[in-house]
């Protein structure tokens, strides 16, 4: 619903919560969440949850005056929002790199893409796989997805831009 969603797709939610992994608010903290996908999908869910929150201040009128609210669109914010579609793109890009050779991963990655089915037992379900199936290939993305972290820290790091 794009009144809910403020215009932003499951797509945009997706991308915005890996980029999550690299900095931001939300940033990725291994010590305290080990697992990159936990805390994806947990910046997902906190994503959604926000932005339905959203919709029901706009739906009933609760919350801040309009007159009050700041303007994103400053030359200073459009910068920020390509950077961090930027390193989204890259995030994902690098990622499909990595697991282009594994017919699995791409089959999990084109059903979580086109059907937006994330859980490993809908995964297990659609795909017609052992739910152990899908464990397994998750621990194999997870390994994939750790090595796009590090490397993309590595090149925020060193300054490189696109």
């Amino acid at each position: 619903d794009p009144v809910v969603a403020e215009g932003a797709g499951a797509q945009d939610i997706a991308a915005d919560a890996m980029v999550s992994l690299f900095g931001g608010s939300r940033q990725w903290d291994p010590a305290r969440e080990p697992d990159p996908w936990k805390h994806v999908m947990s910046v997902a869910n906190s994503m959604v949850s926000n932005l339905l929150g959203s919709a029901d201040v706009r739906m009933t009128g609760r919350g801040v005056a309009t007159d009050c609210v700041a303007d994103d669109a400053t030359p200073e914010a459009i910068l920020l929002e390509n950077e961090r579609q930027s390193w989204g793109a890259r995030a994902e890009n690098l990622l499909l790199e990595r697991i282009i050779e594994d017919e699995e991963l791409i089959k999990m990655h084109d059903l979580a893409e086109s059907e937006d089915i994330l859980r490993p037992a809908d995964v297990a379900a659609r795909l017609g796989w052992d739910p152990k199936r899908v464990y397994r290939a998750n621990e194999r993305l997870q390994r994939q997805l750790a090595a796009v972290v590090a490397i993309l820290r590595k090149k925020r790091e060193e300054g490189e831009h696109d």
